[in-house]
C-alpha cells in the first residue's frame, strides 16, 4: 500500500477494507486484506468478521467459510457476530442446512445464540418454504428464554 513514510496499521487496513466493501469493491477489499497479512500484521476478530460479512453479502460464501477456518487455524476465536453473519448469509442464499451447521457450531464453541441468531434461522427456513422448521426454531427460541423482537415476527411465515 505505502512504500515509504507511515505504514498503515491494522485499524487503517480494517477501515480501508470496510470502505471498499461499502462501495462494492469486493475484489479490492480481499486484496487489501491479503496485503495486511503479508505486511506482518495479524488480523483480529473484528477484521475477520468484516471480511466474512462482506463476502457473505457478496455471495462468496465458500471464501467466507475458508476465512472462518483460517481464523480458527490462527488461534482467533470466532464470536457470535462471526456466526450470525454466516447464518444470515447462508440462510439468504437458501443454504439452510449450512446455516444450521453454523448454529450448531456456535453452540459447541460455548456461545449463546441471541435474537439475531434465531431471527436469521427463522428467515432462512421461511425463505426456503419450510414453515414447520421456521416455527420449530421460534419455539426453541421461546423455550430457551430468548425474547423475540419485532424482527422475529416479521420473519415468521403466515400459518395459512
Amino acid at each position: 500500500m505505502v512504500k515509504e513514510g507511515i505504514r498503515p496499521d491494522l485499524k487503517s487496513y480494517t477501515i480501508l477494507v470496510e470502505c471498499l466493501f461499502m462501495t462494492g469493491r469486493v475484489d479490492d477489499a480481499v486484496h487489501y486484506f491479503e496485503e495486511l497479512k503479508l505486511t506482518g500484521l495479524d488480523p483480529d476478530t473484528v477484521s475477520y468478521n468484516l471480511m466474512i460479512n462482506g463476502l457473505g453479502k457478496s455471495c462468496r460464501l465458500e471464501v467466507a467459510l475458508s476465512l472462518l477456518s483460517e481464523m480458527k487455524n490462527r488461534g482467533i476465536s470466532p464470536d457470535l457476530y462471526t456466526y450470525n453473519a454466516l447464518i444470515i448469509h447462508f440462510g439468504n442464499a437458501g443454504m439452510v442446512d449450512q446455516a444450521g451447521k453454523m448454529f450448531e457450531e456456535l453452540q459447541l464453541m460455548g456461545l449463546e445464540p441471541n435474537v439475531f441468531t434465531y431471527n436469521a434461522l427463522i428467515r432462512g427456513h421461511s425463505k426456503s418454504g419450510n414453515k414447520d422448521r421456521a416455527f420449530s426454531v421460534f419455539k426453541k427460541m421461546m423455550v430457551v428464554g430468548c425474547s423475540p423482537n419485532a424482527g422475529t415476527f416479521a420473519q415468521l411465515p403466515n400459518k395459512c
